[in-house]
């Protein structure tokens, strides 16, 4: 995933080296142990099966080394899965289990 195509850039990177949101990385920084910051390298993140450009691999709203807490590359009875992001398979994100909602309802009378 380095420099994949050994071209000396990172691809998607506009050329600043820094990670902006309209930017698209499709190679892991080689100047940088880990391209995301979530904390765990690169190579730690693709032995376990996350995603070394995202600091939310699953996309559940809840940072890669917040759901490893230890940082093992292993789910734990009290931790979340970096991989899947309704670890229970209710329909309800770890996010919103974990975090809530706010529920707000909107009505109309009639005068």
């Amino acid at each position: 995933m380095e420099d994949a195509n050994q071209h000396g850039r990172i691809d998607g990177d506009n050329g600043d080296g820094i990670y902006g949101e309209s930017e698209t990385w499709e190679e892991t920084n080689p100047n940088n142990r880990d391209t995301d910051g979530d904390t765990f390298s690169d190579k730690d993140e693709k032995d376990w099966g996350y995603n070394p450009l995202s600091i939310d691999t699953d996309g559940d709203g809840l940072a890669d080394n917040n759901e490893d807490e230890d940082g093992d590359g292993d789910q734990d009875p009290t931790e979340t899965s970096p991989k899947k992001s309704d670890i229970d398979v209710d329909g309800l994100s770890d996010f919103i289990e974990l975090h809530g909602w706010i529920v707000t309802i909107y009505y109309e009378t009639l005068v």
